[in-house]
């Protein structure tokens, strides 16, 4: 998808909670681990023996604080939780690539890894981005008594805008009745029922202000979201039998909270589509995605029965557990004439956009790579054309039988990523430790070599480095050509 295209990510993904999540609507396990060699995934697992090493790899490219938690998560708590984070966190540099500068994620979880998962997003969206967090109430009354702990009654939704430019529109609850009765007391002539205000004008002029009820909006939302009508009733009608299922209200709000008609809404995680419903039902452009298998059908019937366009020819029932492939293509004709596009072709951009990943085919796949090299890759590569110095104090690795040198050298940028720095090889240099340690994700190689008793130009007094960043681009872009013209020699051959 495009850079900046997106309004709103409202979305649910899977909560890590160990367990087979399933219904007659769909099914998957809810378990993540690191997969070993040779070792089959798991029923909803992409990857193929150690395709996390590569996740790490694009993670350490694209946000080093964000790799160091996934790192920190693994060790704290488990290997599970922290294969979650990564399978997360991939996504999420995504969804944050793609929103506008004006937009918003909400992402729901529980306290399954609701802790690791805000300490990813911090790290990906600015920890100063996190407008709030949401305490959703899921059961309004005795459901889910527990003999051995407190009921779990709550759910948590992550509210993180893109940046400081991010919209916001206040939604309001209708006053209740009894609130009305106690606060809206008074009723002038024409019968129009007020309250009076106590502050403001009244301590200067001694003049209590008339609030009508009929121009309040109602009592503006909080953090807490309790309300009746918020939890989904498994025998209602909006039920669709789909594993963790959230109420159309629920997401209808979150909608309203941080788009206009016309917005477009996303949810990547989309499952049985409350998302998109809301979002259609509230007129706005909206994207799901999902990858279970028989997830097509479940959206269509959802679609067709919310749009109140559904007859019996137009649902797709299930025939020994498969779905009707006659009525299935009636239904795809029916969505197809409503103006809805169902397609499992990955969309083609129509811009590049500065931070556009490269693809390339592995093994007959199609394997997300942000940049030509690895992080090893380019690790290797400056190793070979400078050595084992470090870029910013000059010191250099010893290569010893019991400690290798790459192991004290560590990749960072020469400018950050924060001020405009790119993530390629052209962009990079080699660091020890202590100048890893000490350079932070604001500054640049040039302030760090000034640090450590380095003029920054040939016509100051002082030493220069020994790695003269000009030339050292001029010699990294020379072999990134020669590499780039052998590989097409290679393929031509």
């Amino acid at each position: 998808m495009d850079d900046k295209s997106i309004d709103l990510i409202a979305t649910d993904p899977p909560f890590n909670t160990g367990r087979n999540r399933s219904n007659s609507a769909g099914s998957y396990e809810d378990n993540w681990k690191w997969l070993k060699d040779g070792e089959t995934p798991p029923d909803q697992w992409s990857w193929e023996s150690a395709v996390h090493e590569r996740w790490l790899e694009e993670v350490q490219d694209d946000n080093e604080p964000l790799y160091h938690a996934i790192e920190a998560i693994r060790r704290s708590h488990s290997d599970g939780m922290a294969a979650f984070i990564c399978f997360l966190s991939v996504r999420l540099l995504e969804m944050h690539r793609i929103l506008k500068p004006t937009g918003s994620i909400f992402l729901h979880c529980d306290s399954t890894a609701n802790a690791y998962i805000r300490m990813a997003m911090d790290a990906i969206f600015g920890r100063n981005n996190l407008v709030n967090e949401v305490i959703w109430r899921k059961y309004a009354g005795r459901k889910n008594n527990a003999k051995h702990k407190l009921s779990t009654q709550h759910d948590t939704i992550f509210f993180y805008r893109k940046s400081s430019k991010s919209v916001f529109y206040p939604v309001f609850v209708p006053h209740s009745k009894e609130e009305i009765a106690k606060k809206y007391k008074y009723t002038d002539d024409d019968g129009r029922p007020y309250r009076l205000s106590w502050g403001g004008s009244y301590q200067r002029t001694g003049v209590n202000k008339r609030l009508y009820l009929d121009e309040s909006p109602g009592r503006a939302i909080g953090t807490l979201w309790v309300e009746d009508g918020l939890q989904l009733n498994t025998s209602s009608s909006e039920a669709t039998k789909s594993p963790d299922q959230k109420p159309l209200a629920l997401y209808e709000r979150i909608i309203k909270l941080a788009t206009k008609e016309g917005d477009w809404v996303l949810d990547p995680f989309c499952g049985c589509a409350t998302t998109p419903i809301a979002a259609e039902k509230l007129k706005r452009n909206w994207v799901g995605i999902d990858r279970r298998t028989d997830a097509e059908p479940h959206i269509l019937n959802r679609l067709l029965f919310t749009e109140g366009r559904a007859d019996d020819q137009q649902f797709i029932p299930q025939i020994d557990g498969e779905f009707d492939p006659v009525r299935l293509q009636q239904a795809r004709d029916t969505i197809a004439d409503m103006g809805f596009i169902c397609t499992d072709e990955v969309p083609k951009r129509s811009k590049p956009g500065a931070n556009a990943p490269h693809l390339e085919q592995v093994g007959g796949r199609v394997v997300r790579r942000r940049n030509r090299y690895s992080y090893n890759e380019m690790k290797n590569i400056l190793i070979k054309l400078f050595d084992y110095q470090c870029w910013g104090c000059d010191f250099v690795a010893e290569d010893t039988r019991s400690h290798p040198a790459e192991r004290f050298l560590e990749l960072d940028h020469v400018n950050p990523v924060s001020s405009g720095g790119s993530n390629e090889i052209t962009n990079r240099a080699l660091l020890c430790r202590p100048c890893n340690g000490a350079k932070s994700d604001t500054s640049t190689l040039t302030v760090l070599r000034r640090a450590a008793g380095y003029t920054t130009g040939k016509r100051q007094r002082g030493d220069e480095h020994p790695i003269d960043l000009e030339l050292a681009s001029i010699m990294i872009e020379d072999y990134v050509a020669r590499d780039v013209q052998q590989s097409v020699l290679a393929k031509s051959a």
